[in-house]
């Protein structure tokens, strides 16, 4: 019998995640769409610790954004000297380090001109961005596919890690920010170059060498996971815009394109993704593994 037990508790289905979240200013069809993201989210990741997340609605502003509360150097973190999204922290420690949200994620309001494709509307017509599409694709990057590394829109290209506060300030947070102070995200200490120097190691911060770096073509993340799930080879980010996977031919569109969900509903996240989940520390689910594309 008691052998019978340690079988059973061998062969159970770990704890998938339970998100949480509260709505300011959605309508009801993009409410029901991000029920839609979360639910497969739910699926995808193993969590003792549920997560919150705040998803609003902006007048202005990119068609999506989002970002997460951090915590760093705590002793149930891997590593040290970078921030860790609190979803994830939480889901290595097993239980919530923060009583504060998340993540927050941000949504082009409905309006004149509005391009938004809901899943009542399926299939997806030319010109339509699919809502469930950039609600995963910014989702993920509240768990942690994310990077701080900020090269300047305007004035000098000076790259640094941390981003300056009016941009920090264009969106209204439900959590205090993180410090600005050249600490990385543990996205970050996964992206080198071909050469091998890695971003966060080998170039100084602020500087011109670092914007060259992140804008240098063969700028990729080179986690154990992602890269077998490439077939063995270095996952290409997209340079300047590091956060992102940029299309290659003959292979799936992949959720983290920069402009993800443009007459394209994707639905599931592919496996270079949930390899990269892996490689920041979080665990997947096998099932959601299998079906990714």
């Amino acid at each position: 019998m008691f052998l019978a037990f340690l079988l059973s508790l061998a062969l159970e289905e770990p704890k998938t995640a339970q998100i949480d979240v509260r709505y300011e200013n959605l309508s009801a069809e993009a409410q029901a769409d991000f029920e839609n993201a979360v639910a497969v989210w739910e699926r995808c990741l193993v969590s003792d610790a549920p997560i919150k997340i705040v998803a609003s609605s902006i007048k202005r502003g990119p068609t999506g954004f989002a970002n997460h509360n951090s915590v760093r150097n705590k002793r149930y973190l891997p590593k040290r000297g970078v921030w860790y999204p609190t979803a994830l922290a939480s889901a290595l420690r097993g239980r919530r380090v923060t009583e504060q949200d998340d993540m927050n994620v941000f949504l082009k309001e409905a309006g004149d001109g509005d391009n938004w494709h809901f899943s009542q509307d399926d299939p997806i017509s030319e010109g339509k961005v699919d809502f469930i599409n950039v609600a995963m694709h910014e989702i993920a990057h509240g768990l942690g596919v994310s990077s701080v590394i900020f090269v300047p829109w305007e004035g000098e290209p000076i790259a640094s890690i941390g981003r300056p506060d009016e941009f920090v300030d264009f969106f209204e947070w439900s959590f205090p920010f993180r410090e600005q102070d050249g600490t990385p995200e543990v996205y970050d200490t996964f992206l080198k170059l071909a050469d091998g120097r890695r971003i966060t190691k080998d170039f100084p911060e602020p500087s011109l060498e670092l914007t060259y770096a992140v804008a240098n073509p063969t700028i990729h993340f080179d986690g154990k996971h992602a890269v077998a799930a490439n077939g063995g080879y270095p996952v290409g980010v997209t340079p300047l815009n590091v956060s992102h996977i940029p299309a290659f031919p003959r292979r799936a569109t992949p959720i983290m394109l920069a402009d993800s969900g443009q007459g394209e509903s994707i639905r599931h996240p592919d496996k270079i993704l949930l390899g990269m989940l892996r490689d920041l520390g979080w665990t997947i689910t096998d099932a959601c593994f299998e079906r990714g594309a």
